[in-house]
């Protein structure tokens, strides 16, 4: 297998410092993996740095199926992760987590192969040219991994942040970004400069503003706008930057051997070597194309248009409730700027709906009256909680683990 092989024979982290301590921590924990008595390996990553990508390329050479897990993780997602744990997963499995449509936490199962895949696909897309990164976003995410698998396939590097300098990474500089971290490097001139420096920065996870992408656009970043999830191990599809940069509609192209097409009710299914097998606990994905729940069509040249999310739903009491029309409602509440609705299990109604708002200091109103004008009955929070703002991860995603504490 190439990233085994690769692994024995080529170097990892550009600087001496990290590169030392992955091997040194790499032959520790490949002895602890040998003396792993079963089950799944629950690999909780602390930092970006060598120790932790170690303790996961261990489960590689070793074939122990491992969860990319994080010290930041809450009651939340343990609570979902301990009623499923004790599944079955096969040799070299490697599970990591997805907030699912309705944000309640799932695991998906991928393989060293579909890992594989997915940083061959890209390898291939961008000329087999050596591709490195820096670290930068957090490893249990499947978008803060892949830069390590990327680097593996193609002979590339990788950077912990401040370690050393980007510009000097062989081959061509990648960079991933979600909207926080790309609002976030573009208000700090160091982090501007080195965006400025890469090859590509890829843009994904979450629906990034026009005026964020036209700031970028200002900047000489060259941004490409992606599609995938955790499911599909990463991108599976990318806009040409040179469309980025003239400002053309945000189009992207699938990559390698990636099929795309939009099915019943235009909903986005995909066809490719690098899906997930499905999710811990549940039944194995079947099917040649996975049903991915976005919504979209391709144009005459094949570029898929994305119009976003074909719903998040969850079943309450017998009745199927749309956590995004909860949601919508909540915001046409006097004073309210922002609101997210999410569900956790309950041994009576199954699923139980909760609200979370941030609003005005100013504003008083009685949630559940406003609501029940909105709404109907089934719909009606069990529970509104207010806040300064909605949580979100390192990956830019809303954080269940903090809104439920």
């Amino acid at each position: 297998m190439l990233l085994k092989e690769n692994l024995q024979k080529n170097r990892i982290f550009a600087d001496d410092y990290s590169e030392e301590r992955f091997r040194a921590s790499l032959t520790r924990e490949v002895a602890l993996c040998r003396q792993f008595e079963g089950g799944i390996r629950e690999v909780i990553l602390t930092d970006s740095g060598p120790d932790s990508v170690a303790a996961v390329l261990s489960c590689l050479l070793t074939e122990v199926p491992v969860l990319l897990a994080s010290s930041s993780w809450g009651k939340w997602t343990w609570d979902a992760y301990a009623q499923v744990k004790d599944s079955r997963v096969g040799k070299g499995s490697v599970l990591i987590r997805t907030g699912g449509s309705s944000g309640k936490p799932k695991f998906a199962i991928h393989s060293w192969e579909t890992l594989q895949a997915s940083a061959e696909n890209l390898w291939n897309h961008l000329g087999r040219r050596p591709m490195s990164a820096i670290l930068d976003l957090p490893l249990n995410h499947v978008s803060g991994w892949m830069p390590v698998m990327r680097a593996l396939v193609s002979g590339g590097s990788v950077l912990v942040p401040g370690a050393g300098e980007f510009e000097q990474l062989p081959g061509m500089r990648l960079f991933s970004v979600v909207p926080t971290t790309l609002y976030r490097a573009l208000a700090n001139p160091k982090k501007k400069r080195i965006l400025q420096q890469a090859d590509r920065v890829f843009a994904g996870g979450a629906a990034f503003s026009p005026e964020l992408l036209e700031e970028g656009r200002r900047a000489n970043l060259a941004l490409s706008l992606v599609y995938g999830m955790t499911e599909t191990a990463a991108m599976v599809a990318v806009q040409d930057p040179d469309d980025f940069a003239a400002g053309r509609e945000p189009r992207v192209s699938s990559i390698g051997s990636n099929q795309i097409e939009s099915g019943d009710q235009n909903e986005i299914r995909i066809r490719s070597n690098q899906l997930f097998a499905g999710y811990l606990g549940q039944a194995r994905r079947e099917g040649a194309f996975w049903p991915t729940g976005d919504l979209g069509a391709l144009d005459e040249e094949g570029r898929l248009d994305l119009w976003g999310r074909k719903g998040r739903f969850v079943s309450s009491g017998g009745e199927t409730v749309s956590l995004e029309k909860i949601e919508e409602a909540a915001k046409r509440l006097p004073g309210v700027a922002d609101a997210y609705a999410a569900a956790n299990q309950d041994p009576e109604w199954g699923e139980r709906v909760h609200l979370f708002l941030v609003s005005e200091e100013s504003a008083q109103f009685d949630w559940r009256k406003e609501l029940k004008s909105i709404l109907d009955p089934h719909e009606i929070p069990a529970s509104v909680k207010d806040l300064k703002e909605i949580p979100r991860n390192g990956a830019g995603k809303v954080d269940p683990d903090r809104l439920f504490g």
